[in-house]
């Protein structure tokens, strides 16, 4: 995968999206006139829209990254440094023994 975080992007893609809406919507919330609140749902609508293409996009790098003949860990990304342990996330194959 090049190093790419794509568990972490999975991860928290959805996370910055649902921030990003609620900050759209919160600044324009004073602004409310009758076609102002329909074009904000259609804005809101629209942006996770995309943020989940986006994610479902990274779901499908992941799967295509994944390596079914490796035992083992893979795409993992790790963090150093953090406290005395590494914090780690993961994908695992299936257990065949």
């Amino acid at each position: 995968m090049g190093g790419f975080p794509i568990l972490s992007a999975m991860t928290f893609l959805p996370l910055a999206g649902a921030l990003i809406i609620m900050l759209v919507r919160a600044a324009t919330a004073g602004s409310r006139e009758a076609t102002s609140s329909d074009k904000e749902g259609r804005t809101a609508l629209m942006a996770g829209l995309i943020i989940s293409g986006a994610t479902f996009i990274a779901s499908l790098a992941a799967f295509a990254g994944f390596d079914a003949s490796q035992s083992g860990y893979q795409l993992v990304s790790s963090i150093p440094g953090i406290a005395t342990s590494a914090i780690r996330w993961a994908s695992m194959d299936s257990p065949s023994h």
